[in-house]
C-alpha cells in the first residue's frame, strides 16, 4: 500500500560513511534545497540534535530524539545501535511514526538489506525488493 499523502520521504543514513544511503520520496517537499544538499543538511542537524539529547539526559536513561517538527514538515527519527538513522518526513500534524520507524527496521531493513549477502553495508541500497518493500510497507500510525 502506498503512504498516505501526508508522506513526503524517506531517507536512510549510516553513521559509519555519515552520508545518506537511501532516499525515497512520495511528495515533493516545499523548499528550495537540493536532494543532495537536503540530505546532508537534515544528517547533520539530526546528528547534532541527537547527541545534544543524548548528552543531556541522565546516564541510566539516555535520550534520544524522536521527532521534530517545522511549519511545515514533521521529522520521525529511529536510531539503531549498528549506526543506521532513519528519518520519515511527514505534514506537521501527523502523530508520532517512530515505532513504525522501528518496525519497518525490523520487518523491511533487516530482511532486505542487512541479511542481503549481496548487498555490501554502508553503500547506496539499489535492492529493487526493497524499494518494493518500502512501497507497500504499512506506515499507517493506527496499525500495529
Amino acid at each position: 500500500m502506498p503512504p498516505s499523502k501526508e508522506k513526503f520521504s524517506l531517507l536512510i543514513y549510516s553513521t559509519h560513511v555519515e552520508s545518506c544511503i537511501f532516499h525515497k520520496e512520495w511528495q515533493s517537499i516545499p523548499d528550495t534545497a537540493s536532494k543532495e544538499d537536503r540530505e546532508r543538511l537534515l544528517f547533520g542537524l539530526l546528528f547534532s540534535l541527537n547527541r545534544t539529547a543524548t548528552k543531556m539526559s541522565p546516564k541510566d536513561k539516555p535520550g534520544q530524539l524522536s521527532s521534530l517538527t517545522t511549519s511545515q514538515y514533521k521529522m520521525h527519527f529511529y536510531q539503531t545501535s549498528t549506526g543506521y538513522m532513519f528519518v520519515l518526513l511527514t505534514s506537521a500534524n501527523c502523530g508520532s511514526l517512530r515505532e513504525k520507524l522501528r518496525s519497518f527496521f525490523n520487518q523491511v531493513f533487516l530482511p532486505y538489506v542487512v541479511m542481503n549477502p549481496l548487498y555490501e553495508l554502508n553503500t547506496p541500497i539499489k535492492i529493487a525488493a526493497f524499494d518494493a518493500a518500502v512501497d507497500s510497507f504499512d506506515w499507517d500510525k493506527r496499525t500495529g
